[in-house]
């Protein structure tokens, strides 16, 4: 089992996602899955997030985010 906060899996999924499933699955005390190859589908940049939307959103959020810093043991990116 994973410790809290020993892993920032969060910022880890989207560069290495393969082991930070397989992180997660342990986390939550799920069994292997059948080691069966993933691919990456619909991994596509989006458009810039206007930024009146952004500040809007970090408000909304703070508590949430700030429990999950906490959780995490450090700063998720969309916080950085």
């Amino acid at each position: 089992m994973i410790g809290v906060g020993a892993h920032p899996v969060a910022d880890d999924f989207s560069q290495n996602w393969s082991s930070a499933l397989v992180r997660v699955l342990e986390f939550l005390d799920i069994p292997a899955y059948n080691r069966v190859p993933i691919s990456k589908t619909n991994a596509q940049p989006g458009a810039p997030m206007l930024e009146s939307l952004r500040r809007r959103l970090s408000k909304q959020f703070e508590a949430q985010d700030e429990a999950l810093i906490e959780f995490l043991g450090s700063t998720p990116s969309w916080r950085r």
